[in-house]
């Protein structure tokens, strides 16, 4: 893929972190994002900003930005999804550390400072994520919480995410030199590329968990999981079931049953609200075999069956006809 960097401060210092943020018609957000790095406490830093291929006005106001920090702005020459877009900005990065943030999302001031503590206090670190405040499009907000944390940390974290996806990439730091030894994201990977490059990366080291929340995640979209459902099958799924199979030795049996019941539950629910309730409803029995919840997986089958959804609707139709 050709890609074009411009770059204002080839002679800035060494920084000690690579912000890395890809861009795709963020012309509305970007500015957002920006500020909330410009206002770290931490300022040995140096922003690396990817447009994927935008057909908007992003890359011009990322250059305005150029004057007031070391800004190096990657154009591409065609949209080609964020692992794609991320891996350039983890080949041109000079800093330690690499952190990540999504165009929608935006930081409080001493994220970076805290979490580069984080990671040099730990000898054999190779990740360190923190909790976040969700902020909704009603404009609610919620604290991901002790519900979002690891059940494993330290060393056998991966478990932990092979069982579930608890780290948002805007939450993310690792050191640059594994980001690089790992290969980065697998872009063959359309969804779960995250989760595969956190899991590699948990393998590597120990996870470091900060309890606080220190990023502000925006429009935490409620239909995401639906819309992404079918690829979620295609190439989630066989991701999970593939590393199951790889660290089969280091897990135990109920290990393994209990890490691929929670996944076959979450997937087959975000395939049954997806539209695909057959495919979903298979694993979600799956699960319920497995001991996941049995009763109340059943339960979700039955009032998520398209017959019955239908008579709700038949139900709802007649009740607002007589009123």
């Amino acid at each position: 893929m050709n890609s074009e960097i411009d770059d204002s401060h080839e002679s800035a210092p060494e920084p000690l972190v690579s912000v890395v943020l890809p861009v795709y018609n963020a012309e509305s957000i970007v500015e957002r994002a920006l500020a909330s790095i410009v206002d770290q406490s931490l300022r040995q830093l140096e922003i690396i900003v990817i447009d994927d291929g935008s057909r908007d006005k992003t890359a011009e106001i990322v250059r305005r930005w150029m004057p007031k920090c070391d800004l190096r702005l990657i154009l591409q020459s065609k949209n080609a999804g964020p692992a794609a877009a991320r891996n350039a900005g983890i080949a041109v990065a000079r800093g330690k550390f690499i952190a990540f943030l999504d165009a929608d999302d935006e930081w409080l001031p001493d994220k970076l400072q805290m979490q580069v503590r984080a990671l040099e206090k730990t000898q054999g670190a190779s990740l360190c994520a923190c909790e976040e405040y969700w902020i909704y499009r009603d404009a609610s907000v919620d604290v991901s919480g002790e519900g979002l944390a690891p059940e494993n940390q330290g060393p056998h974290a991966w478990k932990s995410l092979l069982a579930r996806a608890f780290i948002h990439t805007s939450s993310v730091m690792i050191p640059r030199t594994l980001a690089r030894q790992l290969g980065g994201f697998d872009e063959r990977l359309l969804v779960g590329e995250d989760q595969d490059f956190w899991i590699r990366l948990a393998r590597a080291g120990e996870l470091i968990w900060v309890p606080e929340p220190l990023v502000r995640v925006h429009n935490r979209a409620e239909g995401h999981m639906a819309t992404n459902a079918d690829r979620e099958i295609e190439c989630l799924l066989p991701m999970i079931e593939r590393h199951v199979a790889q660290y089969r030795s280091e897990l135990s049996d109920s290990e393994r049953r209990a890490i691929l019941r929670r996944r076959y539950g979450q997937i087959g629910r975000n395939l049954c609200d997806g539209g695909a309730w057959r495919t979903g409803a298979g694993l979600v029995l799956r699960a319920a075999a497995m001991g996941y919840s049995p009763l109340q997986h059943l339960l979700y089958v039955v009032r998520t069956a398209p017959l019955l959804r239908s008579l709700r609707r038949r139900k709802s139709f007649l009740h607002r006809a007589q009123d």
